[in-house]
């Protein structure tokens, strides 16, 4: 798979701004909540699915990225769980907010990383941003 990656902020009239990434060329848009100047912390959910034949070589790959996932700035947790029926991967990410996130992805695009898992996975992952709600 190719991808390009850019990503954003972009300011609305409203309360909240707009983020926007750009990842496996598919384009990905998050409204973050705005309040009185700080953005909550969010929980991203990312579903890899690797070809079967570099399900293995993945997960070992993985273990050692995660280390530098989990101690990049702003992650405050990452749980990963693994289906071996579809061999996919399931990241369950909570971060001090979208940009910070954001800024991991950047650094893990810059470093080359993201090329060198491309050709190993079976379909482009499925990123997912949430807000952390208290009051609900």
């Amino acid at each position: 798979y190719s991808y390009s990656y850019t990503y954003g902020l972009i300011a609305s009239e409203s309360n909240s701004h707009l983020l926007w990434v750009e990842v496996f060329a598919r384009t990905y848009y998050w409204k973050l909540p705005k309040i009185e100047g700080y953005i909550m912390a969010v929980m991203v959910s990312v579903e890899m699915k690797f070809k079967p034949e570099s399900a293995d070589k993945m997960l070992e790959t993985m273990k050692t990225a995660l280390v530098d996932t989990r101690g990049f700035e702003g992650c405050q947790e990452l749980k990963s769980y693994y289906e071996v029926d579809t061999h996919s991967l399931l990241f369950i990410e909570i971060w001090d907010s979208a940009a910070a996130q954001q800024a991991y992805l950047g650094w893990r695009v810059e470093s080359g990383f993201i090329d060198s898992v491309s050709g190993d996975m079976a379909a482009p992952p499925v990123v997912r941003t949430f807000e952390i709600r208290d009051d609900i």
